[in-house]
């Protein structure tokens, strides 16, 4: 046997280890759309509001929605709320909660590091593309384990009005990578 057939047969081994590491992992598409309104007051109290159940989702072709999903702003070194129109936020937790059909709780899963950014120039109304992303960390029930990732984008739009108060309205587009070993 020749050193180049040998070659040929390490790196046909290898790609073969690959393979079959990257198969153990079960992972699975969630994408989601939700639209979200901005409410926020002339001293900078409120924010974006996502009510319960205003999210439609499709996981593996079949109906699949979060029942709400909750934004924790960081204890410390992150941005806070209310930052509504700041045009960024980071290290914020993104908690994602599901039920079944009856109403009953079937898992969560957490994302963390969650950063974000709506660029719009401070006091000024406007159009953009929201871009945020995050990493799954756990979860719990049917998540129990589970790892990936989570993105969101869409547009948004803001404006405000004579008595200081800023609105907007936001239609997202989620796809949560969600991953077992």
């Amino acid at each position: 046997m020749t050193k180049t057939h040998l070659a040929i047969i390490m790196a046909v081994i290898l790609l073969g280890c690959a393979v079959g590491a990257v198969a153990q992992q079960n992972c699975q598409d969630l994408r989601a759309l939700n639209t979200q309104t901005l409410t926020v007051d002339p001293e900078g109290n409120g924010g974006w509001l996502l009510l319960p159940g205003a999210t439609s989702g499709v996981l593996d072709w079949q109906n699949f929605s979060p029942h709400y999903i909750e934004y924790v702003p960081p204890a410390e070194g992150g941005s806070a709320y209310p930052n509504a129109v700041a045009g960024r936020y980071w290290d914020f937790t993104q908690k994602w909660y599901f039920q079944d059909g009856d109403g009953h709780d079937v898992g969560t899963f957490t994302v963390s590091a969650y950063h974000a950014s709506f660029p719009v120039p401070k006091g000024k109304g406007g159009m953009g593309n929201f871009v945020g992303s995050g990493k799954i960390t756990g979860g719990t029930g049917i998540f129990e384990g589970a790892t990936g990732t989570v993105t969101e984008t869409g547009p948004y739009l803001l404006w405000f009005t004579e008595d200081g108060w800023t609105h907007g309205q936001y239609n997202a587009t989620y796809i949560a990578r969600v991953c077992f070993n």
